[in-house]
């Protein structure tokens, strides 16, 4: 086997703490675990994408170890590359801020996912992959509403990054009412067909889940497993702003039932989105901005390190808690 350590330096704010890992890295594959390996240090965006792709051709068929060091941008990167090619595995070694899909686990202690060692040797667990375009994401993708608070938060955390760290969820929070206030598209009507059934209507915010966690505790569908080969869409209906407000609150904190005549939960493997007018879009933290969306499950499409050999966390799906 092969392993290729792809790492952000920039996810580390002491250049100390970098080396040190780096320097573990190199002397455990000298004196603990022969092995063939590679170390990159990703100098921006996408570009790791191109060479975790080129490594795994060049590996001629070996199985190949691919350890994502950092937070939501490099595991992007990673997983795209990796796409459509077999013999491969994911670890995810989250430094920065932390990475959201390591809870999805059933033990999703971070100081296992940080164990190089135990990433070297833990089994995997086959992993879906939610495809939107030609790109690949682990989480989920959302259209609307979040994907305006996203991109609210994401602009404050390259402009305060301390600040970020300081106030944690308070400021993803503070973003909502800032984002509906400014929201432009209030009152968008969007064609949508799920496994060739029509959700047409009138929309304020779509998520597209795969595990759809987020933040330290926030999860927009919390019946979502990254391994049963579905996708959980969640609907959200216009309405005014207060209500609106207190709807997505209670969603992203995982009690979509509170609003049954607001949120439809609705399961299926492919969703196709169509709006008239230019509309936000964000899958994992790549944004953009739609007017035609497609979106499909990849079964089984990554096999994932699991430090602790416990596979994912079993959530029950049809269990609605009791108002």
């Amino acid at each position: 086997m092969k392993h290729l350590i792809v790492v952000n330096p920039k996810s580390f704010p002491r250049e100390s703490e970098l080396n040190f890992l780096l320097g573990f890295i190199r002397s455990f594959f000298s004196n603990d675990f022969p092995g063939s390996y590679m170390i990159h240090l990703a100098r921006y965006p996408r570009e790791a994408v191109r060479v975790v792709r080129r490594f795994i051709e060049e590996a001629g068929g070996l199985s190949v170890r691919v350890y994502a060091v950092g937070g939501g941008g490099i595991i992007f990167d990673c997983i795209n590359g990796m796409a459509g090619h077999h013999n491969t595995q994911l670890a995810i070694m989250p430094y920065g801020m932390r990475s959201n899909f390591i809870r999805a686990f059933a033990d999703s202690d971070e100081k296992l996912f940080k164990d190089f060692s135990l990433q070297c040797k833990a089994p995997t667990i086959s992993t879906d992959l939610l495809s939107f375009g030609h790109r690949y994401c682990l989480n989920y993708g959302s259209i609307g509403l979040d994907a305006g608070v996203s991109m609210q938060y994401r602009d404050l955390v390259w402009r305060f990054p301390k600040l970020t760290h300081q106030l944690g969820d308070a400021l993803y929070l503070a973003c909502i009412p800032l984002t509906i206030r400014a929201l432009v598209v209030p009152n968008r009507f969007y064609k949508i067909a799920i496994d060739g059934e029509n959700f047409d209507g009138h929309y304020a915010n779509i998520t597209i889940a795969n595990s759809g966690l987020f933040g330290r505790s926030k999860c927009h569908a919390p019946m979502a497993h990254p391994a049963d080969g579905i996708l959980d869409v969640m609907l959200m209906k216009n309405t005014n702003k207060f209500i609106k407000h207190k709807v997505y609150n209670d969603q992203i904190n995982g009690k979509y039932y509170k609003h049954p005549k607001i949120i439809t939960h609705v399961r299926g493997r492919e969703i196709v989105i169509t709006t008239e007018e230019p509309v936000c879009s964000v899958f994992d933290g790549e944004r953009d901005i739609v007017t035609h969306l497609e979106a499909r499950i990849a079964p089984g499409a990554l096999d994932i390190v699991s430090p602790a050999g416990t596979g994912y966390d079993v959530r029950d799906e049809l269990t609605v808690p009791v108002l």
